[in-house]
């Protein structure tokens, strides 16, 4: 008899990933940020607003010495996209995580609460956490 074990999804590890950071000492406070879109009553109907910006990080925060936090939380075994409209969300969200590093900032991406710890530590190189992509 095999066993088959859930991985975790996007959700699960976001959860994790906040709960945890929340608590980091190195972290001064970390928050989600919702990206999208929502149809909410207006005058003469429906309107279409958007919140958030593209390619911004699900979650973002500030470090204790003042540095921007970017993290980018992916589900677990977790893979960039080779095309379609997934590898263009992606290239956004790449772009937004450099823009953070080439400013002094921390910024990555998570799969696991074990890698949003290494990218707040310092205990990788950064840029490992997006070397899927040149």
């Amino acid at each position: 008899m095999t066993i088959k074990y859930a991985r975790a999804t996007e959700a699960d590890v976001q959860t994790a990933v906040l709960q945890v950071l929340a608590y980091h000492p190195r972290v001064a406070w970390v928050c989600r940020q919702n990206t999208g879109a929502a149809k909410l009553p207006g005058r003469g109907g429906e309107q279409l607003v958007r919140f958030g910006q593209p390619g911004q990080p699900d979650i973002t925060g500030q470090m204790k010495d003042g540095r921007r936090l970017d993290v980018e939380v992916k589900r677990e075994g977790w893979r960039p996209p080779r095309s379609g409209r997934e590898l263009a969300k992606w290239e956004l969200q790449r772009s937004w995580l450099l823009r953070t590093l080439e400013h002094g900032g921390v910024a990555g991406v998570a799969r696991s609460v074990d890698e949003a710890i290494q990218i707040v530590n310092g205990a990788v190189p950064v840029l490992d956490r997006l070397w899927w992509v040149v």
